[in-house]
């Protein structure tokens, strides 16, 4: 067994997990460590991560037994979550997903982290911080603000020569700041600024023919969401090429 999502709301749920040393990718939900306790060692294999639930969880003290080979971690719905420094224990993390964090905002813990390239920004995060993360991570691919309403402005993005994923709450002062990213593939807007800048939406479609640009729900984005993301770039894709053979015909 190399993938497994399993809920874990009694105690001792969890120990199965220690006989499955193939396990590469697990998404835990209803997940309280106080009380089901963490997660158990022996998981060596294991690259991909998702915890989901956990309301009393503060700090990441629960994945401690988690092999410090973790690629991709996704933390959501812990809204007493305060403490990620556990996350420097994973060196190799290419994606962290930190929407349900409320009581998380600066991220200036995670600078040696220079392999992150998929990160879902924490609700508390200012528009100073998040412009200091932005800095010391120029490589970023994807880039999830769907849970923070404090970021107004998106010229920090300006930098981000790779990027090809956006996700975006709202609402920005511009969002023209973003129309020179030919790099997009995919941009969500939230279905309130969608719907309140029209002539911004307009403008940005047209600035970035190449580029999925979608009005999308904060209530349907969950775990699934980090699962989803990667099927809608390979149908982006498709139609891309689609596109060049319809061309070349």
């Amino acid at each position: 067994l190399e993938t497994l999502l399993i809920k874990s709301e009694e105690a001792g749920r969890l120990d199965i997990l220690a006989k499955l040393p193939n396990l590469t990718r697990l998404a835990v939900g209803d997940w309280d460590p106080a009380k089901t306790g963490s997660l158990p060692s022996g998981m060596n294999h294991l690259r991909s991560l998702i915890v989901a639930g956990g309301s009393e969880m503060k700090d990441l003290s629960a994945l401690g037994n988690v092999s410090a080979n973790l690629q991709e971690l996704s933390v959501i719905e812990t809204k007493n979550l305060t403490d990620i420094t556990g996350v420097t224990r994973f060196p190799h993390l290419t994606t962290l997903v930190m929407n349900g964090g409320e009581g998380v905002g600066d991220l200036s813990g995670l600078s040696a982290l220079k392999d992150l390239r998929w990160v879902g920004v924490p609700a508390k995060t200012t528009q100073e911080q998040f412009a200091a993360f932005v800095s010391a991570h120029p490589d970023l691919v994807i880039l999830d603000l769907i849970a923070n309403k404090q970021i107004s402005s998106l010229a920090p993005l300006a930098s981000l020569t790779h990027l090809e994923g956006l996700i975006l709450q709202g609402p920005y002062e511009n969002m023209s700041a973003i129309h020179a990213l030919k790099t997009l593939k995919f941009v969500g807007v939230s279905d309130k600024v969608w719907d309140a800048s029209p002539e911004q939406i307009a403008a940005l479609k047209a600035a970035l023919p190449d580029a999925l640009v979608v009005r999308i729900s904060p209530f349907c984005l969950g775990s699934g969401w980090i699962l989803l993301l990667p099927a809608v770039f390979l149908v982006v894709w498709a139609v891309r090429r689609r596109k060049v053979r319809l061309a070349a015909a």
